[in-house]
């Protein structure tokens, strides 16, 4: 239990502490600066919405606290403009959907699938309004996968007994004592 909880209080430190590097970052610049940096894509239209998956249907395991709202992937048009070098959104990135402002409208969180021929797909958390003519705004996002899939591990050595041989080897010793025999 005590490797657990070190563990587990410095990945939420560590994620709050991307949360609020994030939320300075869209506080202290204005859009479009955040958009000529890469951190975000402001007026996308979409072009199609596919793969709804309505939530609490036993698909997908979630974190405690966590609901399942369901997703869908949304195909969004990239501007002819965009600068392909500066744009920080790759696949796997979690990004944040919005209206206009992620503080004030934020529709909710997702992935990027994938960057190509003009579209930027993005497997999101929740659903779009459907507004036929309506643009969004994309801002690049905590780490939501990482955070996700360490919070699952050590919740899975926390429940799981007898452990693997080797997760035993993770917990043998005292917290911060696995490498003590190194000088």
């Amino acid at each position: 239990l005590a490797y657990f909880a070190h563990f587990c209080s410095l990945l939420h430190l560590e994620y709050l502490a991307e949360l609020a590097s994030i939320r300075q970052r869209r506080h202290s610049a204005p859009a479009k600066s955040l958009q000529g940096s890469g951190w975000a894509l402001l007026g996308l239209p979409v072009k199609a919405v596919f793969g709804r998956r309505d939530g609490n249907q036993g698909g997908r395991k979630m974190l405690p606290g966590w609901q399942d709202v369901g997703s869908e992937v949304v195909a969004f048009i990239l501007p002819q403009t965009l600068d392909a070098e500066r744009l920080r959104f790759n696949s796997g990135d979690s990004v944040t959907v919005s209206e206009k402002n992620p503080m004030a409208d934020r529709i909710g969180d997702g992935i990027v699938m994938g960057v190509r021929a003009g579209l930027l797909q993005v497997q999101l958390f929740g659903k779009l309004p459907e507004q036929k003519g309506k643009t969004y705004r994309l801002d690049k996002a905590a780490n939501s996968v990482t955070y996700e899939r360490q919070f699952t591990s050590l919740l899975q050595i926390a429940v799981t007994s007898p452990l693997p041989p080797c997760c035993e080897l993770l917990v043998a010793a005292k917290v911060g004592g696995v490498d003590d025999w190194v000088d």
